[in-house]
Formats: C-alpha cells, structure tokens, sequence
C-alpha cells in the first residue's frame, strides 16, 4: 500500500511530537528520566557523580529493561506475513500505545501521590512501554525510509547524508519536519507542565490520537495491504 503524502506526513509527525511530549514530561516530572530516548538513559547511568545517582540508576535502569521488552513483544506481534492482517497487529499496536498513554495521563492526573519512587516507577514503565511501541510501528509502517518518531541522531545524519547527494522529496521534509516537530512536542510538554502541572501527561496522548486517525485513514483505502511504504524519494 502506498497511503498518500499526508496522510503519512500526518502519522510521523503527530507520533514525533507525542515522543517529544512524553520524554518532556518524563524527565521533569519522573526524576530526570527519559522514556522515549534510551541513549540519554544510558549515559544517565554513567553519571555517577550526581546526588540522586541511585535513584537515576533506578529510575533508568526501570525504562531501558521495559523499553527492550516492549520492543520485543511489539516487533514479535507485528511481523510481515504477506496478508492484510500485518497492517492490522499493527494498527492494533498503535491503540494499544493509546491506550498505554491514556492509562498515564488519567494515573498522573487523578493519582493523590505520585512522588513515591516505585510508583514513578510504574510511569516510567508504562510510558517507556507507549514509546518502545510507537517506536515498532514506525519501523513497521516506515522502515524503508528510515524514518523514525523517538531519536532524531539517525533523521540528522539522514538528511545531511541526502543534501550532500542532492535528494529531495517528500521523504526528506517529512523527516526534518519529525525532526522539528519532536522539538516542538517538548517545548509545549513543558510549557503545560510549567503552568498546569497535573496535565503535564496529556499532551503525548493528543498526538497518538492525531497518528490513530491518519492511520485509520490509510487503512481504510487499503485495507488489504501488510505493510505502509513512505512516500519514494526523489533523486
């Protein structure tokens, strides 16, 4: 199946700003942890030297674990098998992802406390889980593009790589727009938790919903098809 330009468009960046969103709210809500960027988790635990070490440790330790097996269930549920229904698990994924954002947004809306560290743990853990997800769909749905909605290193490299042998196209502006756009998705994540803190978890879930619908749409014009391809780049 190839959906159209925007509907595609729409997907990567609506799922790129909720990365963004979520790893706002992670790290200046649940102890300075990421749950979208493992990288920034892992040299987190190299950083001994902080007050909070052991707590960071934990803390990171919690969303890299989870993180590798939300990868593993994701990638195992999701494979190709030639039929419509691996666009389905997909899709299914996603809601999932929804639903996993939905479960952190309401906890950490209504929750009484939520300073204990076990119980940041379970945050960290279910929102490590929503982005470990959204990261397996857009391997699934985007992957001969290389685009990406949790880390922006390999879109850099990517389009710099594509402006020093002269491509453009649509692949190529929907990746700086991810890339944009996941900055975009941290800068308002901290804003609303600047200014309404207990809402400081919703805003990833907005932009699972936008990704929900933009998906459905590609599913309904071709509902027989396993995989999403990107939009070709041209040379």
């Amino acid at each position: 199946m190839k959906p159209s330009t925007s509907a595609s468009a729409v997907a990567i960046i609506a799922l790129s700003f909720a990365a963004g969103a979520t790893d706002a709210f992670a790290f200046l809500s649940l102890g300075g942890i990421f749950t979208a960027n493992m990288t920034g988790n892992l040299i987190l635990i190299g950083l001994f030297q902080r007050p909070t070490y052991l707590i960071t440790v934990i803390g990171a330790l919690t969303a890299i674990v989870v993180f590798v097996v939300a990868l593993f269930i994701g990638f195992t549920t999701t494979k190709p098998d030639g039929t419509g229904m691996a666009y389905r698990r997909v899709f299914g994924l996603l809601a999932v992802t929804g639903v996993i954002q939905f479960a952190v947004a309401l906890g950490w809306l209504v929750l009484p406390t939520r300073d204990d560290l076990w119980m940041q743990c379970i945050f960290i853990a279910l929102s490590a889980s929503a982005m470990a997800f959204q990261t397996v769909i857009a391997k699934r749905l985007f992957s001969a593009t290389g685009l990406s909605t949790t880390y922006v290193t390999g879109s850099i490299t990517s389009l710099i790589e594509d402006m020093v042998a002269k491509k453009s196209g649509a692949v190529q502006v929907i990746r700086a727009g991810s890339v944009l756009t996941l900055v975009a998705g941290a800068f308002a994540g901290a804003a609303i938790i600047f200014f309404v803190m207990p809402l400081g978890a919703v805003l990833p879930l907005v932009g699972v919903i936008v990704a929900v619908v933009a998906l459905w749409q590609i599913g309904r014009g071709s509902a027989s098809t396993p995989a999403v391809t990107a939009p070709t780049t041209a040379a």
